[in-house]
């Protein structure tokens, strides 16, 4: 009886540990094809507000 019970604690474990470790590589790749996509809308984000920094500081007409 011993023997079953913990022989099935045991198997829940595992199967709990391969549920949470699915879990972390599904993120880990989501955040792989996620991360260069965030990266180059940051760096437009950056270009924009550049130009229109430079816009403002040159006194041109910024599209108001």
């Amino acid at each position: 009886m011993i023997y079953v019970l913990s022989k099935s604690f045991t198997s829940t474990i595992y199967d709990v540990f391969i549920l949470v470790l699915i879990v972390f590589l599904t993120a880990s790749i989501f955040m792989w094809i996620a991360l260069p996509m965030v990266l180059f809308s940051i760096r437009n984000e950056l270009k924009r507000l550049n130009q229109i920094i430079k816009d403002y500081t040159t006194k041109k007409d910024i599209g108001t």
